[in-house]
């Protein structure tokens, strides 16, 4: 299995059935606004 991620927060992983998987990795910085509505 290989994993890499990407500068805009991306994960891609490779299985060993030859498989890839994508994933977005949540920002510690990144606030959605709703929550700042909500305070």
């Amino acid at each position: 299995m290989q994993i890499a991620i990407s500068q805009d927060n991306r994960l891609f992983s490779c299985g060993a059935d030859g498989t890839l998987k994508t994933r977005v990795l949540p920002s510690a910085f990144n606030i959605p606004n709703r929550i700042l509505d909500i305070l």
